[in-house]
């Protein structure tokens, strides 16, 4: 009889911890790893500027829920769609202040692990971790065209830099406000040049130039200058179409339209990554339960656009 309750009470103890690991189970459900979901240091060394940058993409549906939580235990990020018909929003792109003092934000994001947890709007849960550290590249040295350089070609001209070691990468950036136009393209570490396309190029025009060095964990330090075009060219005339409020980058603290690139038709010509057209931006408010906001945010609507940064290793255009 003893021998038959013990037996007993051994069958009740492992039924009832079947059914709290199945519980467990159904609670927490089935997640997968988001599409982008990074965290990492960006420097404009050029200005002193240092920011943290947190890049969220959860695929093709929209996300209801995101979180982010740092090493030590504080909730950094803290999202909510305030209705469901919205779809919810499918890309982030977060930046913190610039504080004057580096370590200020060293303090803020400390270096580990960042967890990433959302929920889409059909109720599909994601999950994935990103780990931060506080070591910033080295910077490059424009070569051709050199810092402030005035009279240059426009057609056939070649950027070029100084090689920096242990790097996964390099971001190109021309830009030119009151034309509207700009191009962005990311090379491999191993890369030292960048062939602008000819016909991008006016004469007459200061462009504003940066370069940027990626490290593999993404951190990123940018340098930046100007250089102008030779020949006679009249003052660039503001675009009179409505551009969308212009976002911040640790580079330029700018990004004059969401393309790649100057207009649809060059795009077309060059094989360009960008939409001809500018897209309206939707602010997105978001909770910081920590009290230690992040900046607002502009979402920019990106149907069909690819951002060059995402073809790293492909051939540059």
């Amino acid at each position: 009889m003893t021998r038959l309750i013990r037996i007993l009470a051994v069958t009740l103890v492992l039924s009832s911890h079947g059914l709290a690991l199945v519980g467990v189970g159904k609670e927490s459900g089935p997640s997968v790893p988001f599409a982008v979901a990074r965290v990492y240091f960006e420097q404009n060394a050029t200005d002193g500027d240092f920011e943290v940058v947190f890049e969220v993409k959860g695929g093709d549906k929209g996300l209801a829920k995101l979180v982010v939580v740092s090493p030590d235990g504080r909730t950094v990020i803290d999202f909510r769609a305030s209705d469901a018909s919205t779809l919810g929003i499918r890309q982030f792109h977060f930046e913190s202040p610039e504080p004057a003092n580096f370590e200020s934000l060293r303090a803020a994001y400390p270096e580990g692990v960042y967890t990433f947890t959302a929920e889409t709007a059909d109720g599909k849960k994601l999950h994935s971790q990103s780990a931060l550290n506080h070591k910033l590249p080295e910077t490059a040295s424009f070569l051709r065209p050199g810092a402030g350089a005035r009279g240059v070609d426009v057609k056939d001209l070649e950027i070029s830099w100084t090689p920096v070691k242990g790097l996964a990468a390099y971001i190109i950036k021309i830009e030119q406000d009151e034309l509207d136009v700009s191009i962005t393209t990311r090379v491999p570490g191993s890369v030292v040049k960048f062939a602008v396309p000819d016909g991008f190029l006016l004469p007459g025009v200061e462009y504003q130039l940066s370069i940027g060095t990626v490290t593999n964990e993404g951190n990123t330090s940018f340098v930046e200058t100007t250089f102008t075009t030779a020949g006679q060219g009249s003052k660039p005339e503001k675009s009179r179409r409505d551009s969308p409020s212009k976002l911040k980058t640790a580079t330029a603290r700018r990004e004059p339209r969401p393309h790649w690139g100057a207009s649809r038709s060059q795009c077309a010509s060059r094989s360009l990554s960008c939409l001809g057209e500018a897209a309206s931006p939707n602010t997105v408010s978001f909770r910081d339960t920590d009290h230690k906001a992040l900046k607002t945010f502009h979402h920019v609507i990106t149907t069909g656009l690819i951002h060059p940064a995402e073809e790293a290793g492909k051939k540059s255009h």
